[in-house]
């Protein structure tokens, strides 16, 4: 983790969470508050493979996907007082986690399984690779299987906030709240 005792003015924010928990609402959002830039993960692989996420798991696959991931989160971590909003399963492999112990502060944003899915069915599948299924049925259920694999390094983030019945602004107070006066680590 951040040496105890940093600064989070001068921390990365990393917003991390399951697809559609808000992590690219609240970021932008939070950023501005805080006059920082902000930067989306998954929109910078897009624009480095020159495909949108659906496009680059189908024609590449998603090791090549998270290859990319970990080039660009080792670019951006080099930098500062930034928002950055990380693909869901960004934490899954451990050099990402380290990459994020060492340079930011990691914020989980919760929210239960029921507001999940109903977030993530009002967007389109095509923005979700993972989850594109040819059922509701087989989506809630590769839902529950992602969410089991990634809920454990989502739970080690240095905070967590919940959106379930929380408008976006309400999410960014409550990410100013926690870091008022605190610390990173």
């Amino acid at each position: 983790m951040l040496e105890s005792g940093s600064d989070p003015i001068n921390c990365n924010l990393y917003l991390t969470g399951f697809m559609g928990v808000g992590k690219s609402t609240v970021g932008p959002l939070l950023a501005a508050r805080l006059g920082r830039d902000y930067l989306d993960l998954d929109h910078l692989i897009s624009d480095r493979a020159g495909l949108s996420l659906a496009s680059l798991f189908k024609e590449k696959d998603e090791n090549y996907f998270r290859q990319l991931e970990t080039s660009l989160l080792k670019e951006v971590s080099t930098r500062t007082q930034h928002v950055i909003a990380l693909g869901g399963g960004s934490l899954l492999q451990e050099v990402n986690r380290k990459i994020l112990s060492e340079s930011g502060l990691c914020i989980y944003l919760r929210a239960d399984m029921d507001t999940l899915a109903e977030r993530i069915i009002q967007a389109p599948l095509a923005t979700r690779p993972l989850l594109e299924m040819t059922s509701d049925e087989s989506l809630a259920v590769r839902v529950r299987v992602l969410m089991r694999t990634r809920k454990r390094f989502y739970e080690d983030a240095h905070l967590a906030i919940d959106t379930d019945g929380r408008s976006p602004h309400q999410t960014v107070a409550d990410i100013l709240a926690l870091l008022k006066g605190g610390k990173c680590g």
